[in-house]
């Protein structure tokens, strides 16, 4: 239940993360590296040349991190993908220990009430009603 919950959190607060580190890393961006470029270079047309490139450096950037992002993300939902298989595999064999468990207990009461545990001859009652089944089949 708490792998579940925590897949649920994952996937439903990734779209907000992604949105979020994108807006303020492009807002960062480009308050910055428009003033360092007006700082720097004062001609007009060097300016639009130059926020141009920078436009195009942001979206190389900002395309890598959400490569790594999602990535990263990927790799947690195998990991608790691969958790929750071995939980379950876990509880696949603890449920066939208890089946074996259960049809050795079976065998073993079965044994003690049709045979004595000292002799291991059959009871006198079990070979009588045995003896009787078998002359109803033969004898209708």
């Amino acid at each position: 239940m708490a792998l579940t919950m925590n897949i649920h959190t994952l996937t439903k607060d990734l779209p907000r993360r992604i949105v979020l580190s994108y807006a303020v890393i492009g807002a960062v961006w480009i308050l910055i590296s428009d003033q360092a470029i007006e700082t720097i270079i004062g001609n007009y047309s060097q300016f639009t040349y130059l926020t141009t490139f920078k436009g195009l450096i942001f979206m190389a950037i900002t395309s890598l991190l959400l490569y790594q992002l999602l990535q990263k993300y990927q790799r947690s939902l195998q990991e608790m993908n691969h958790k929750m298989a071995s939980k379950k595999t876990m509880q696949l064999l603890i449920i066939l220990s208890k089946i074996t468990e259960y049809i050795k207990l079976q065998k073993q009461l079965r044994s003690y009430i049709e045979y004595d545990s000292l002799t291991k001859l059959p009871w006198r009652s079990f070979l009588l009603d045995k003896l009787e089944s078998l002359l109803k089949q033969t004898h209708p």
